[in-house]
């Protein structure tokens, strides 16, 4: 199972996380400045969020949740004005069947135009063809570009 100290010591903490998330996002816009000056025009992006996880999402959800709250904060200012502008598609893949009444409450309290760019896809649903829908084949997650 390895040294006990190096696997302590390659643990993610809550700042680490949010430090990594500001950073990606940086980088988001970043990319997104690049476009537009390339190519005379605001791009829009889309982005990928897997919920699959071994030992269940609701179990992951109760761990994670400080270090998103932690993180949501600092993220949101950054990218104040710029959602939802800028983002095509949000894909959320591997939807346990178990979410669908939870997005049902948070879907009540989103404008229309939030909830029309989101799109959720059940995990027999998470295939290459059903993704290929929202974004180009080449800029499929590899674990899913097989299915």
């Amino acid at each position: 199972q390895g040294d006990p100290d190096r696997r302590e010591s390659s643990l993610v903490t809550p700042s680490d996380f949010t430090r990594y998330m500001l950073y990606v996002t940086q980088w988001r816009w970043l990319q997104c400045e690049r476009y537009a000056q390339r190519h005379g025009e605001i791009g829009l992006w889309s982005m990928v969020h897997d919920l699959s996880c071994p030992s269940g999402f609701f179990s992951l959800w109760s761990r994670a949740r400080s270090v998103f709250n932690k993180y949501l904060s600092p993220v949101e200012e950054a990218c104040g004005g710029l959602f939802p502008p800028m983002v095509q598609k949000i894909l959320i893949v591997n939807v346990p069947s178990l979410f669908s009444p939870v997005w049902s409450v948070i879907a009540a309290f989103l404008p229309a135009q939030h909830k029309e760019r989101i799109v959720m896809l059940t995990a027999s649903k998470t295939t290459a063809a059903e993704m290929s829908k929202y974004m180009p084949a080449e800029h499929l997650p590899p674990h899913v570009r097989g299915r």
